[in-house]
């Protein structure tokens, strides 16, 4: 899977997408029933967010855009929605698990710059997503048809590549990235 001279680039599994084009069809046909079946108008305001969820659902589910790519220079998660990502922005990387699901945290020199390049709508799914337990800024590995640890062991060994200084390269106290290890 690495060749370490070729970009990588895995386009997302599309059931998530299905999934939630069918639960936002599902709740518009029930506030639609509540709203004019049972004359209660305040149903209507339910559609709105029924709608928004459909729209972004199949904007997603027609992209034919790649979710993620793995490049040289960096990695680019489409669903953290920040762009590429220098692996020289990376202070480390975390294996992480929610339920059967398996997230590689990118643990970033300056989350907060980085945050402040998301969408306000970005933001808040983050922070929804962290209450149930998913870090900022992960990289969910069942969102594509690769193996988990094949897909992680590329994504480390490309950042430690990118930011370990060969041996003697610099001494002690001269600046710049020192050599750094996965937290895996």
């Amino acid at each position: 899977m690495d060749d370490p001279q070729r970009d990588i680039r895995l386009k997302g599994e599309r059931q998530a997408e299905q999934a939630v084009i069918a639960i936002s069809l599902v709740f518009g046909a029930v506030c639609l029933y509540l709203a004019l079946g049972r004359g209660d108008l305040a149903w209507f305001a339910g559609l709105v967010p029924s709608a928004a969820l459909f729209v972004a659902a199949l904007g997603s589910l027609t992209d034919q855009r790649p979710r993620l790519v793995i490049t040289r220079q960096g990695v680019e998660d489409r669903a953290i929605g920040v762009g590429l990502v220098p692996w020289t922005a990376i202070a480390g990387l975390e294996e992480t698990a929610v339920r059967q699901s398996r997230f590689l945290r990118l643990k970033l020199h300056d989350p907060a710059a980085w945050r402040a390049r998301m969408p306000v709508w970005r933001r808040a799914v983050m922070d929804v997503r962290a209450v149930f337990g998913v870090t900022p800024f992960s990289i969910d590995a069942q969102s594509f048809k690769v193996n988990a640890d094949d897909l992680f062991t590329v994504i480390v060994r490309r950042w430690q590549d990118a930011v370990t200084v060969p041996q003697g390269a610099r001494q002690e106290g001269q600046g710049g990235p020192g050599p750094k290890t996965a937290l895996r």
